[in-house]
């Protein structure tokens, strides 16, 4: 990337650009590598030449360093020579942004982490109008504006596709804590999903709760070339070709299960979920609920009616 293309956008071409005033939601699971992309899309924005605002209540500051040291070894810029200024739970809270403060630096683009860290209670009904308020100091309306948000435990095993086909109006049934922060807290919607952990694979899926961007998946990989999780070397992210989410230890697990049953002629035969239950009684429902999603949308297995499924290879060699 060239630093004329950073001018030309908020971050690049890649991901599409939101219009000042508006908040892009950035919604994912803990762990999924929300930070290390939020810091990225920083670091990028002050590199061309966007003055640049992270507010994070929720990461330790020698978190937030360590990554945006990483991104200046690759892209051979300094960070602290941009325009960029890092602020964390050590040194604000929410309840005492400072309008003036705020002025002075001028942000062209600020990143909140996280929305849920401006209330100790998720789930009150008055965290709408906090969220306001505070969003209302940190971007006027005039700035882009880029907010991170939490999923509730129950959407934790959504596949990707699922993500996809979920309707911008059901939005906050997968974000934790109150419908308000959704509401107050959300423009264009930026789902995240890891794919991979080594390396870090995620999906993100756009889509657009105010205005007119035609949902799109985009694919990228957090690039580690001298070793992952090394805070002494470079790192950056690039955009990927689709790839499918890999399976963990419980998923083959279940995958070996549809796999390896048969009738009595030693034949391959479907197995229902409720099979499929007692069976992985160590994996919790909501996961094995989710790994047969995902092991169905990867074409690993084929639901073939009345909840149940046969693996794809063995449906192929039994027809």
């Amino acid at each position: 990337m060239t630093n004329a293309t950073h001018r030309s956008s908020l971050f690049d071409d890649t991901i599409p650009t939101i219009l000042k005033g508006m908040r892009g939601f950035f919604v994912s699971n803990p762990g999924t590598g929300k930070t290390i992309l939020l810091n990225w899309l920083a670091y990028i924005a002050a590199l061309g030449g966007k003055n640049t605002l992270i507010l994070d209540g929720e990461s330790p500051y020698v978190q937030i360093e360590r990554n945006l040291n990483r991104y200046s070894l690759h892209y051979g810029t300094d960070w602290t020579t941009l325009p960029l200024t890092v602020r964390t739970v050590e040194d604000f809270n929410w309840s005492n942004l400072d309008r003036e403060d705020l002025t002075t630096l001028n942000p062209d683009f600020v990143i909140v982490e996280s929305i849920q860290s401006m209330s100790g209670n998720t789930n009150d009904p008055n965290i709408g109008g906090l969220i306001r308020r505070s969003l209302n100091r940190v971007h006027a309306n005039v700035r882009w504006c880029l907010v991170s948000a939490h999923t509730n435990q129950a959407s934790f095993y959504l596949t990707r596709s699922q993500l996809e086909e979920l309707p911008i109006p059901e939005l906050a049934r997968i974000v934790k804590g109150d419908t308000g922060i959704v509401s107050q807290g959300c423009d264009v919607a930026y789902l995240l999903k890891q794919l991979s952990n080594e390396p870090l694979r995620i999906a993100i899926i756009v889509k657009s709760r105010r205005g007119y961007l035609q949902t799109r998946t985009y694919y990228y990989e957090l690039k580690e070339p001298d070793g992952y999780g090394n805070p002494d070397t470079p790192m950056w992210w690039e955009g990927i070709a689709p790839v499918r989410q890999e399976l963990d230890k419980n998923c083959l697990d279940i995958l070996r299960l549809v796999r390896t049953h048969l009738n009595s002629d030693g034949e391959p035969a479907p197995i229902s979920a409720k099979e499929i239950m007692n069976m992985a009684v160590t994996i919790e429902q909501d996961e094995r609920r989710g790994i047969i999603n995902l092991l169905v949308e990867r074409r690993d297995i084929i639901d073939v009616g009345s909840f149940s499924y046969i693996a794809r290879t063995r449906q192929r060699i039994a027809g």
